[in-house]
């Protein structure tokens, strides 16, 4: 599950990877990943990195 969940998170953030402001990141995810479909997780995922400023 763990493997699944790291492929999931690195997906979207390769998605992204051009709008990121540069840096380190690590992402920590919870159990409810599993539960989410691909679009909602996306705009988790967008709104998340909006809130910490990180998109340019």
């Amino acid at each position: 599950m763990r493997s699944k969940s790291k492929r999931r998170l690195r997906g979207m953030f390769v998605s992204f990877e051009k709008q990121v402001a540069t840096g380190s990141y690590i992402f920590v995810a919870k159990q409810k990943i599993f539960e989410k479909d691909p679009k909602e997780l996306k705009k988790d995922f967008i709104f998340a990195l909006k809130r910490l400023e990180l998109l340019k």
